[in-house]
């Protein structure tokens, strides 16, 4: 399944999403575990890692929606790219430990998903890149929250044509950072002249330039 195709099997109203997702997972034989609690059912995928001492690096994305939407860009697109890095991450060893975990509840404006992981789980030297917002425009953004640890570096960002901002609204990076205290930041994607749009359309139109810039960004970082 192609990304155009991952987005769209995703992109349903809740609570099917969770359900679409599963699907793709068992379809492609990728391990996965439901990490659950009294309000949240996150999805986590962790690839196989043959040396346990290196850094651990959480890629993560909520992947409810608006109640009501079908949340293609918000968050469908988000999923659909870290699905892709799932089947990637299969056949080649990182240079992290990578886990991606797909928090529930993001939009309840609450963080149920995430809050219950970092205050669930132990993670120490642990680095994260949250995705949110990625599926339509030309413009990737990242806000930083590694104290310019260098994930990104300003040599990528020049290469990639990556634009930073000093924040962006509410979103699970910002429990990862502040409750979890781990360092890390968040990419999203804008038009470059239109900063507000729908973010809660049906299918949208991706911009696969920014989204393959993306993917191969993360393949070269990680």
């Amino acid at each position: 399944m192609n990304i155009k195709n991952t987005l769209e099997y995703v992109s349903v109203l809740d609570p099917y999403r969770k359900n679409r997702i599963v699907d793709i997972l068992k379809e492609n034989k990728i391990p996965y575990s439901f990490d659950i609690g009294s309000n949240y059912t996150n999805i986590v995928i962790t690839p196989q890692c043959t040396d346990t001492s290196k850094t651990k690096m959480l890629l993560t994305a909520h992947y409810d929606a608006v109640e009501g939407s079908f949340g293609a860009n918000d968050n469908g697109a988000a999923i659909a790219l870290l699905l892709q890095l799932a089947k990637y991450f299969m056949f080649h060893e990182s240079k992290y430990q990578i886990e991606i975990v797909l928090f529930d509840k993001e939009e309840s404006g609450h963080f149920y998903g995430s809050l219950g992981y970092v205050t669930s789980h132990v993670i120490k030297n642990t680095l994260f890149i949250n995705f949110d917002v990625i599926g339509c425009g030309d413009h990737i953004t990242i806000v930083r929250h590694d104290n310019n640890l260098g994930i990104i570096t300003v040599d990528n960002m020049r290469k990639y044509n990556i634009a930073e901002f000093e924040f962006f609204p509410p979103s699970d990076a910002m429990i990862l950072n502040q409750i979890g205290r781990l360092n890390g930041l968040e990419i999203s994607v804008f038009h470059r002249k239109i900063l507000i749009i729908n973010f809660h359309m049906k299918f949208v139109n991706t911009c696969i330039m920014a989204y393959m810039i993306i993917l191969n960004l993360l393949i070269m970082i990680l």
